[in-house]
């Protein structure tokens, strides 16, 4: 078991080291993000990366780092130093920024160094002796420049994973975690009243948790963050919805759900955006996902090389896809939202999938 701590804590900048551990969607990446907005908002710097720069030389708390360990750990920056990674990725790449060492530097020699870490379990068994490695060394100071032990580090993972990563990370490098804990009956209430203006005409917060409630077994599933947000997108998306009996059956209605959202069924004005059927993209990815499970990696990161591959192999069974249509027809299915990128390079096909 792990303790629970305080919000508060985490917000204590003298707390260095933390780690966050809560299970598949109790909101740990959104967490780490509003975390980081939060410090940006609280420490009143606003507009691009240079104005942030030239604000240094007043006093703030901290600049929040967001790294998403995942991409960290692929092959496109393997051999990287995460010291490395924050200038030449974060900082030149993605902000533009020309002089980011001498911003990072500048940040952690003063202590305002606030890095992010999101995902230790997606880390792929391949990769996480290195990554265990790079954050080590960043942490303690042993690399170079020897000043990023200054920085505070948070880092999240799953609960569940964490037991046979633990004594890696406590008390080694991270002295103190946190557990997320579960929605309880007036956090989901709460939850659904800010989102009220969501609900369809004939619903209301009120009626969905007594819903809810009246599911049996399914109102403990809803207290899970993610679990709800689904549920409430499906009563919005749908127009007849009733909640699901089995977390099989909540999340079948949600890949559905996601395939078809650009078809606007409760939207009649709008014109249908999808070209493919329904039960073609759903063959597809029972197909993909069973040649993935026979892999090393199970399901976790694939190639768009291998998209093209179980398309090749599917395109005959498929009513409404021709075989030279490979390109549009994967593109409809990465634009649901069911396939994810999570980099922009490799050898054969320039991008990668999860």
């Amino acid at each position: 078991s792990f303790p629970t701590r305080r919000s508060s804590d985490l917000i204590n900048v003298e707390n260095r080291r933390v780690i966050i551990l809560g299970d598949a969607g109790t909101g740990k990446t959104t967490l780490l993000k509003a975390f980081g907005s939060g410090v940006i908002r609280r420490t009143a710097i606003g507009g691009s990366i240079n104005s942030i720069f030239s604000s240094l030389n007043r006093p703030i708390e901290e600049l929040p780092f967001f790294v998403d360990l995942r991409h960290f750990s692929s092959h496109a920056f393997e051999g990287w130093t995460l010291y490395q990674y924050l200038v030449d990725y974060s900082l030149k790449q993605q902000s533009g920024l020309a002089n980011g060492s001498t911003f990072l530097d500048h940040a952690l020699k003063n202590r305002q160094c606030l890095l992010l870490l999101d995902g230790l379990d997606e880390v792929g068994d391949e990769a996480y002796e290195s990554l265990k490695s790079r954050v080590a060394e960043f942490c303690t100071g042993e690399g170079s420049p020897p000043f990023t032990r200054d920085a505070r580090v948070v880092i999240t993972c799953r609960r569940q994973n964490f037991l046979k990563f633990q004594p890696h990370w406590i008390p080694v490098l991270f002295p103190k975690s946190y557990v997320l804990a579960r929605f309880s009956d007036d956090d989901i209430k709460q939850f659904l009243r800010l989102r009220k203006a969501d609900f369809p005409v004939g619903q209301s917060p009120e009626i969905f948790f007594a819903q809810i409630e009246a599911s049996g077994h399914m109102m403990d599933l809803h207290r899970n963050p993610l679990i709800l947000t689904i549920s409430m997108g499906l009563c919005k998306h749908l127009t007849v919805y009733t909640i699901p009996k089995s977390i099989a059956q909540l999340y079948s209605e949600m890949i559905r759900n996601l395939l078809e959202r650009h078809d606007f069924r409760t939207q009649p004005a709008k014109s249908k955006a999808n070209k493919f059927e329904l039960n073609d993209k759903l063959r597809f990815l029972r197909e993909l996902a069973f040649e993935l499970a026979g892999r090393r990696n199970g399901l976790d990161q694939f190639w768009a090389s291998d998209l093209r591959d179980v398309f090749a192999e599917q395109a005959d069974n498929m009513s409404s896809v021709a075989s030279a249509q490979a390109t549009p027809f994967i593109e409809e299915v990465i634009h649901s939202g069911v396939i994810s990128l999570v980099i922009e390079s490799d050898e054969d096909s320039g991008h990668a999938y999860i």
